[in-house]
């Protein structure tokens, strides 16, 4: 990853005006989704300087992910930008090294360009309420959904932030840093 690849992706105005589908509902999302005050501090304090989106319009996941991750950005240090699957496939092959990779999925980025972490498709806690028959049973009400995603979500990408800070604590750049599990 480098500054250039980077600068393809479309800020998120830019994004969400080109959208063809879902804009309503993602924009109706956004507006409910609020980031938890605990986790304000985490990402002030995380050496996360960029984040690259792969999505698609139609993806019912990127729904439900962005808001979010952009809820974050509103308060966190990073550059954020959004490419379309559907026109950057091979770039997003290239980063993720799967021959199919889904959506949405988010890569972060120190300040130079060493991967800290990623986000694929959905929260691996959310999947696993999904796959337990008990637990999906209330997951049908469209606003328990959209609530267990949002904490699984602030969850995971809190723990892709606290590693950042302390891989970034115990080093001096990329030499020492090395991608999060997430």
């Amino acid at each position: 990853m480098d500054a250039a690849t980077f600068a393809l992706g479309q800020m998120w105005p830019d994004y969400v005006a080109g959208m063809r589908t879902n804009q309503a509902l993602l924009l109706q999302q956004m507006a409910r989704c609020r980031l938890p005050g605990a986790e304000r501090e985490r990402w002030l304090a995380a050496p996360i300087a960029s984040v690259l989106v792969f999505t698609d319009d139609a993806c019912q996941d990127s729904v439900s992910a962005l808001p979010p991750l952009l809820a974050i950005a509103e308060v966190a240090r990073f550059e954020l930008r959004l490419l379309r699957r559907s026109q950057h496939a091979d770039l997003q092959r290239r980063l993720s090294g799967l021959a199919w990779p889904p959506v949405p999925m988010f890569f972060f980025y120190d300040a130079f360009w060493v991967e800290q972490g990623r986000f694929v498709e959905m929260p691996k806690a959310f999947r696993r309420l999904l796959d337990d028959p008990e637990e999906a049973a209330w997951l049908r009400d469209k606003d328990a959904y959209a609530e267990a995603w949002w904490e699984t979500e602030f969850a995971e990408l809190g723990a892709v932030a606290g590693w950042a800070a302390g891989a970034h604590a115990q080093s001096d750049g990329p030499a020492g840093s090395a991608p999060g599990a997430y």
